[in-house]
């Protein structure tokens, strides 16, 4: 859109309680299964050409190409974390963003003290009891040198913890995460698809 790339983040375990009188009667009583948030990707690049985007199923990843810049996009097969590499001239002035059309209604986007932006979904204590206080979002980092980036969202849900829980259940995925290189993370990614 424009020159940025946009892609919703969807879990199937992602599910809100919310209901309207339009939706069917199954829906009514068990939940919708909602996105986690749209993130957006501005490259403050020119359009240029070639543009080429390319699905690779083998290795399970879409890599763009638009001019001499290259992006990378991939959801690792061993662990929850979706990477965005950029690659390229441009790639260092990339700015990413959440997409949130539900604030006020249920998600919150806490204050980002880290450079990470952390947003959730929290469904209400009266919800139906499958659902009731269930907690889904994600958080969402970048880190940049010379002309690379890496762009890093952590999704999580929980179904019984309270958002101070999930903040540190969320944390200490993204520590176990971060053990491992992103060369090792890529390589184990293949070779789950091999």
């Amino acid at each position: 859109n424009n020159g940025d790339l946009l892609f919703y983040i969807g879990k199937t375990d992602a599910w809100g309680s919310q209901s309207r009188p339009e939706w069917d009667n199954w829906m009514k009583t068990g939940g919708v299964l909602m996105k986690l948030g749209a993130i957006r990707i501005s490259m403050n690049a020119k359009r240029s050409t070639p543009f080429r985007q390319t699905l690779h199923l083998r290795e399970s990843e879409i890599t763009i190409l638009e001019g001499n810049t290259h992006l990378r996009i991939w959801v690792d097969a061993n662990h929850p974390v979706i990477r965005v590499e950029i690659t390229g001239p441009a790639a260092t002035s990339a700015k990413a963003s959440l997409q949130n059309w539900r604030i006020g209604q249920g998600d919150s986007i806490l204050s980002n003290k880290s450079g990470q932006t952390i947003w959730f979904h929290q469904n209400p204590a009266d919800a139906e009891p499958h659902l009731a206080g269930r907690i889904f979002g994600a958080s969402m980092e970048s880190s940049a040198s010379q002309n690379k980036q890496l762009i890093s969202i952590y999704p999580l849900t929980t179904e019984s913890a309270s958002i101070k829980q999930w903040q540190f259940l969320l944390q200490k995925q993204i520590a176990t995460i971060r053990l491992k290189t992103l060369e090792q993370s890529r390589t184990a990614h293949k070779a789950w698809w091999d």
